[in-house]
């Protein structure tokens, strides 16, 4: 049973990724991407 550990943190790693790739093309598809941005580069704004 070697390297179990290993795999199965590089399987959530891909599940979390692939979740975020998914949510981001809904997101792109429904139109809700600008908010999103916008979001985000008010977040950016605020930490520097």
């Amino acid at each position: 049973m070697k390297g179990t550990s290993r795999e199965s943190i590089n399987f959530i790693v891909l599940l979390i990724v692939f979740v975020l790739f998914i949510g981001f093309v809904i997101l792109y598809f429904t139109g809700q991407i600008d908010k999103v941005t916008k979001i985000i580069s008010d977040m950016v704004k605020i930490k520097t």
